[in-house]
């Protein structure tokens, strides 16, 4: 037997009605207050349904991070520059909070120097915990927006790499409300989501200049006899204080005792100090003389000479056999 769709449309409707009756009037027991749906009256035995505070939690925060201005939104930042680190709060339910902390700590890389909160009379936050105290947070009017702006500057340690800006509900209580019946204690910090992340990327530190101080060609050595300081300065030796060209000098060749040393080992004189006024050392080219022939060209204008006779000897032969 086929019944019609409106009786069975009208049994289930029937059906649901009288579950939401016996749920409100039947029984005096008190229901687990913890459920947020039962509790007796104690002046009567009249039951009182509460509304789940659950059901009316809706709220969220961003994160941001601003120029010194507090106009742009930076994504990059150079070492010494003052960004602002901004956390908005939002409770767009219908349930107040309170107490109500938010943790914005300061990030990694930034030195903290001052924040704000607009439209805000109690200011309370540390940033040593990155705590922000904001009490109580209304879910009408103005209090259901509220913000921090926590002014930072960059530090060395930062260069190259990112700094990352969260916040998140550290303690999050609903608020009770005598008109709507809502229970009081209920924690919602941890079903609540934190602010999506916010990241800044600061640039690498320029390497220093390729010039810098060195031991180099005129650095300081020491020499066979004798230690020398300066280009015309003081040189301790074996036979006193004397001019030296082995001294004390900031250069770009690289290690200046090394190239001393190799300039020692030619020098049959003392080395770095020098005598009483006399040179330290002195070389000298000494030009071969025209008497002195040396014994490679010798060898050559004899193979010359050779070569010239047997061509020579070769012409007479030829005559003497034409004849």
């Amino acid at each position: 037997m086929k019944y019609p769709k409106f009786l069975i449309q009208m049994a289930i409707m029937v059906l649901i009605i009288s579950t939401f009756i016996c749920g409100v009037y039947a029984g005096n027991g008190d229901q687990n207050a913890s459920d947020g749906i039962y509790s007796n009256n104690s002046s009567s035995d009249k039951i009182i349904r509460h509304l789940d505070p659950r059901w009316l939690v809706s709220g969220y925060l961003t994160v941001s991070i601003l120029d010194s201005s507090m106009e742009h939104s930076v994504s990059t930042a150079k070492v010494g520059d003052i960004v602002n680190i901004k956390v908005d709060a939002y409770n767009d339910g219908l349930a107040s909070w309170c107490p109500l902390r938010i943790a914005a700590p300061v990030p990694k890389g930034l030195k903290f120097l001052s924040f704000t909160m607009p439209d805000i009379n109690n200011r309370d936050y540390n940033p040593s915990s990155g705590i922000w105290n904001v009490q109580r947070m209304k879910y009408y009017d103005r209090g259901h927006h509220k913000s921090i702006i926590i002014t930072a500057k960059v530090l060395p340690q930062a260069a190259g790499k990112k700094i990352t800006a969260r916040a998140w509900f550290d303690t999050l209580v609903i608020e009770p409300d005598n008109v709507m019946v809502f229970q009081s204690g209920i924690h919602m910090e941890h079903e609540m989501s934190a602010a999506r992340v916010a990241t800044l990327s600061v640039q690498a530190t320029p390497n220093s200049g390729t010039n810098g101080n060195g031991n180099g060609n005129n650095g300081n050595g020491t020499g066979n006899n004798g230690t020398g300081n300066g280009t015309n300065g003081n040189g301790n030796g074996n036979n006193g204080t004397g001019n030296g060209n082995n001294g004390n000098g900031n250069s770009l060749s690289g290690n200046a005792s090394e190239k001393l040393g190799e300039i020692a080992n030619q020098l049959k004189a003392g080395g770095g100090g020098g005598g009483g006024g006399k040179k330290v050392y002195e070389l000298t080219n000494k030009t071969p003389s025209t008497k002195e022939t040396p014994s490679n060209l010798l060898y050559s204008l004899l193979l010359v000479l050779a070569f010239l006779v047997l061509i020579i000897l070769g012409y007479f032969h030829k005559l003497r056999e034409g004849n």
